[in-house]
């Protein structure tokens, strides 16, 4: 995950640009996780965690999701909501990190 500095000095434009491009296509996931992670670092904490709501209501499971959303709840001083979202993203990580082991062991 990168915090996209170099779309930081874009501002609006490319905010815009997310945002327009998410009207036409409004089931985007990785779309609407770059236009939260633009919202997070332009600054915007509150219409990045609306986005990674967005994405958890119709995926739960995606760590990315979580991961913005808890640094939204971080921004906005939202201590229940970063530590809710810290939680299930490590363990969802650590979900994945079983899957991972039981696989290699299946395999050898």
């Amino acid at each position: 995950m990168h915090t996209i500095p170099e779309l930081q000095g874009k501002g609006e434009h490319t905010v815009e640009g997310r945002v327009r491009a998410l009207a036409f296509s409004p089931d985007n996931v990785p779309l609407r996780l770059h236009l939260a992670r633009v919202y997070l670092g332009a600054g915007r904490a509150r219409e990045a965690l609306q986005e990674a709501s967005e994405i958890l209501r119709r995926s739960a499971e995606l760590v990315e999701a979580h991961r913005v959303a808890h640094d939204a709840c971080a921004a906005l001083d939202d201590s229940v909501g970063r530590a809710e979202h810290g939680w299930r993203a490590r363990s969802l990580l650590g979900d994945i990190e079983l899957v991972a082991v039981a696989h290699a062991l299946l395999a050898s």
